[in-house]
């Protein structure tokens, strides 16, 4: 298994990507069940230096011929097939730190960093902005807000 994390261009597209990523569609009456929290913080980071990402964005599938339905917008039930295809690029683009794409969820950019492409690039948290477990208030609200919008509800 590769370690990975998992980041957002905002704190809803992080949660989406990654808490609320299963959420069926539709959504309406959907309730959320949290999984223990298992360590899982939310964190603002900056990066020491640029990395090399394989390019998922809708510019970067239009590119190499491919389309977000084939990689990007997939549900649960496809998910073995996109990670074959993650695994096969992973594989093939041994230059590449990890995968931006625009999340379909959110519409903004989402990203997944190999944790063993890293090397010696610094992964700095932004002072003000502390690590929070997933289980905290300012969390909870996040997600709370994310549901209502969803038209779904949670056992909080």
């Amino acid at each position: 298994m590769v370690p990975t994390i998992y980041a957002g261009e905002d704190i809803k597209t992080a949660l989406m990507e990654t808490v609320l990523h299963d959420v069926p569609f539709p959504s309406h009456g959907f309730i959320y069940s949290p999984a223990p929290p298992e360590n899982r913080v939310l964190s603002t980071i900056q990066l020491g230096a640029s990395l090399n990402l394989a390019d998922l964005t809708m510019i970067g599938l239009k590119r190499v011929g491919l389309l977000s339905s084939m990689v990007i917008d997939g549900d649960k039930a496809t998910y073995p097939d996109t990670r074959k295809f993650a695994e096969a690029m992973r594989a093939a683009r041994p230059d590449i730190a990890g995968v931006i794409w625009d999340s379909r969820q959110t519409k903004r950019k989402a990203i997944v960093l190999f944790g063993d492409r890293l090397g010696a690039v610094t992964i700095v948290q932004n002072p003000s902005s502390p690590s929070v477990s997933i289980d905290d208030d300012l969390v909870r609200d996040e997600l709370t807000e994310l549901l209502e919008q969803l038209g779904a509800s949670s056992i909080l």
